[in-house]
């Protein structure tokens, strides 16, 4: 008999197989003009759907829309486009405030839930949320959070403006019950987590349930999360670059990139301080995709990219290696599905013949390997 598990196993293999086919003729066209100018009568009818349909509608408007880099010489040099997307939180909250804030979301979501007649909860439900709520850490998720901050973020780490703004406005982590989380997931629609950052604040919340994980997986998910606001504070989340046609191209950062650059720096980290190495890799898939262009940009690009939201260096490292253009239409495919971004960037290493033995090697690849399709 099969099981569910196998099941889904061979659901997901389909899907990368699929994946593989789309790209594999993909990869041979040159690259499509994915920078198109936009009317006047073009934008306004964008800004009469942006109301009429929401928030689908602005992602997909963020990522698509692209503004003219301006051609006059002094008028790029005085553009300081690697501060584009720099951001202070609207919310700054202390301990108590954030507090305040978590059972805010917790009784909008159980209202709206209510609504919806999801509101009773079965016994396993019930009997987690009270096991979790009796535990106690061996060392608070509070403690980790600022031994991170004062310890692994540094200014030579986040660099000078953003270790600057983060330090003025430091994260403030508040520990949730099990059920606050499975109410963010019904409402919001996302699969259980045990970490959120909240954009456009300094408050991350992190679940009583996570006292389960090991030493190592606690300090992963907590820097990934407190990575989340030091890039919110770079980029506003946000990516721009100089395209190679001196086009200066700006969309709002594809989440599940910025999710496997967020795990692949974690993961980094986690093992580099304190010599431990996690049970998980989050995001497994992007997290690979990451390391691929790790290998090709290096480190330092990469991570400085990260957190100013400017891929300028990025996709001129990328083009010269891959041809005119072929970063961008990463990001196009990668924004429209993640594994078939991950499978059209592993097929440009193939055709370049980029050597990837060594990537294959990499320790956090191997994690992330194990809990992917075969």
């Amino acid at each position: 008999m099969i099981t569910m598990a196998e099941r889904q196993q061979e659901v997901d293999r389909q899907k990368v197989t699929d994946a593989k086919t789309s790209v594999e003729t993909t990869i041979q066209k040159p690259p499509v003009d994915t920078n198109p100018r936009v009317s006047t009568q073009q934008a306004l009818i964008a800004l009469g759907a942006l109301f009429t349909f929401g928030d689908d509608l602005k992602r997909v408007l963020a990522q698509t829309l692209k503004i003219p880099h301006p051609k006059d010489e002094e008028a790029v040099q005085k553009l300081d486009h690697s501060r584009l997307g720099c951001t202070r939180p609207v919310d700054v909250f202390d301990e108590r405030s954030a507090a305040d804030h978590s059972s805010g979301i917790l009784s909008y979501n159980e209202s709206i839930i209510a609504k919806r007649n999801l509101a009773s909860e079965d016994l396993l439900t019930r009997f987690l949320n009270k096991l979790t709520l009796n535990q106690t850490f061996s060392k608070s998720p509070v403690l980790i959070g600022q031994e991170i901050s004062s310890d692994w973020l540094t200014k030579s780490y986040l660099g000078p403006v953003v270790y600057k703004r983060y330090t003025e406005t430091p994260p403030v982590i508040t520990i949730e019950p099990v059920k606050f989380f499975e109410a963010e997931q019904e409402v919001g629609g996302k699969s259980l987590f045990s970490g959120i950052y909240y954009h456009d604040t300094n408050h991350i919340a992190i679940s009583k349930g996570l006292n389960t994980a090991s030493d190592a997986d606690k300090y992963r998910l907590i820097v990934h999360e407190e990575l989340h606001y030091a890039a919110f504070l770079g980029s506003k989340l946000q990516i721009h670059f100089i395209s190679s046609d001196g086009e200066l191209v700006s969309s709002a950062m594809p989440s599940l990139l910025h999710e496997g650059l967020t795990e692949l720096h974690a993961q980094e980290l986690t093992r580099g301080h304190r010599g431990m190495v996690p049970d998980k890799v989050d995001y497994p898939p992007e997290t690979v995709c990451a390391a691929y262009l790790q290998s090709i940009v290096g480190a330092d690009v990469l991570r400085e990219a990260y957190f100013s939201g400017d891929f300028t260096e990025v996709s001129r490292i990328f083009d010269e290696k891959f041809g005119k253009g072929s970063f961008q239409q990463f990001l196009v495919v990668f924004s429209e599905d993640s594994t078939k971004g991950s499978v059209f960037l592993e097929k440009l290493f193939n055709k370049a013949g980029v050597d990837t033995a060594d990537i294959e090697k990499n320790p956090i690849v191997v994690g992330a390997r194990k809990h992917m399709p075969g």
